[in-house]
């Protein structure tokens, strides 16, 4: 029979997987709304704060209890979450796509140095192999992309800063989604990031979208697209806080290096634009890279100080027994 430890990894691994396919297909829905003019980045990202915010609602109907997290945390988790995806959306406008795809790789380094300082994580050689299996995944994804790509970018430099900008911002969002789910409630977690998204993203929609609002014409399809992106994302954010109670954030992170190459993948099916061997060879380098990471998890002093919070909680209960 599989071990307890062993059915605990597969899970991670399809988890995180799952999270990845999420992220693919909310480019899936973004290419089908750029083929039909739709540039609406602001809007969508918008639309799936405001998904998330009803988890506050449902919290504050269920319970009136003060939150356990100060609120103006949770504001600046989601302020820098929201500028994140704003820079990746704006460095399209500057740059190449390889640029951007970059932000994937340089999100792991940042994480694995954040969670390092911050929480005192104890990283294995085993850990740095992993990580390095899942950039060479990606690089040989990148190579292969740059074949095919065509220059266009305006302003490189620019859209290069705003991605590595993003990258950092991402990773820092992330280890605060560690921190703040593992102890204290997910649900409130989302609720917040949810308020606070939907304020920041309602004022870049009026900034940024408002003009091409009025003069879309709302056909069935680019609605089912729209709706499509903001389900995908919402999915995304929901499965990543399960995720991250039980991971860290730079396992997370190495798993969403597959969305790419997934995402390729889909658009061979829907886009008639077949991706090539080399990137199933790296799809096939960053699984074994994931696989590896998971077989041993870090131990960082967030967790430490749980499990000892956990031991404690059981004894003083087995005492008042």
């Amino acid at each position: 029979m599989p071990s307890s430890s062993n059915t605990k990894q597969v899970a991670s691994f399809f988890v995180g997987q799952s999270i990845s396919l999420s992220i693919a297909c909310t480019s899936l829905f973004s290419q089908f709304l750029a083929n039909n003019h739709v540039y609406l980045a602001f809007t969508q990202n918008c639309g799936t704060y405001i998904l998330l915010a009803f988890f506050m609602l449902a919290r504050l109907k269920k319970s009136k209890k003060p939150l356990h997290t100060a609120w103006w945390k949770y504001l600046i988790v989601a302020f820098i979450d929201a500028e994140a995806n704003c820079l990746i959306v704006k460095a399209y406008e500057y740059t190449t796509i390889l640029s951007v795809m970059l932000c994937d790789a340089m999100t792991i380094p940042s994480v694995f140095v954040l969670s390092w300082i911050f929480l005192h994580t104890k990283f294995q050689k085993r850990h740095f192999v992993a990580a390095i299996l899942c950039l060479v995944g990606l690089a040989l994804m990148i190579i292969t992309d740059a074949k095919k790509s065509t220059p266009g970018a305006k302003q490189p430099i620019i859209g290069d800063i705003m991605a590595l900008s993003a990258s950092v911002l991402y990773a820092i969002s992330n280890i605060c989604q560690e921190v703040l789910v593992k102890s204290d409630d997910w649900k409130e977690f989302l609720g917040m990031m949810g308020v606070g998204g939907s304020v920041v993203s309602f004022i870049e929609v009026l900034l940024f979208d408002k003009n091409q609002l009025r003069t879309i014409q709302w056909t069935p399809n680019i609605i089912f697209y729209l709706c499509g992106y903001i389900v995908c994302l919402f999915a995304m954010y929901v499965i990543t806080a399960l995720f991250l109670q039980k991971n860290d954030a730079v396992v997370f992170n190495m798993h969403l290096l597959t969305s790419d190459i997934i995402a390729a993948v889909l658009t061979y099916f829907f886009f008639d634009d077949p991706p090539t061997l080399m990137y199933f060879v790296a799809l096939a380098i960053t699984i074994v890279g994931v696989v590896v990471y998971n077989s041993k998890q870090p131990v960082n002093s967030l967790e430490t100080q749980l499990m000892v919070e956990d031991v404690e909680s059981k004894s003083s209960a087995a005492d008042k027994e």
